[in-house]
């Protein structure tokens, strides 16, 4: 969540941009800019973040609080770093569980031509015709 006071900061250290300019320059207007400056709208849009970070010459992980002025990650930046990992690791081993399920609902034939191909493809037999051209 961005923090209004930041956004406050950075305006008038970054830019001494008035807040009716610096609105026009972001595309919404004075009093949105006002409600994001003064935490009364705190779900700015991602692509208001972004021409925000642009304008004040910073990032949209600084201004999330995800990192620090000097782009370390901060304690919530890790954290959300972790979580992505982890879903990343979840998503792949669904995907697994789910090709594991359809292995064995296979008939025992095509298990065994499965198992086949795979050993092919693991081999280091070239295809002539499907070796690319490297000229």
């Amino acid at each position: 969540m961005v923090k209004g006071i930041l956004l406050k900061q950075l305006r008038k250290n970054k830019t001494s941009l008035s807040q009716t300019d610096a609105a026009r320059l972001l595309g919404v207007s004075k009093q949105t800019l006002y409600k994001y400056e003064n935490d009364i709208i705190t779900n700015i849009p991602s692509d208001v973040i972004e021409r925000i970070a642009k304008l004040y010459e910073t990032t949209p992980a600084f201004l999330m609080g995800w990192e620090d002025e000097d782009g370390n990650k901060t304690p919530e930046g890790k954290a959300i770093s972790a979580y992505n990992q982890q879903y990343e690791r979840n998503a792949k081993i669904e995907k697994a569980m789910e090709l594991f399920d359809q292995y064995d609902n296979l008939p025992d034939d095509k298990k065994i031509q499965f198992d086949n191909f795979l050993k092919f493809l693991q081999s280091d037999v070239e295809i002539p015709h499907l070796k690319k051209d490297t000229k």
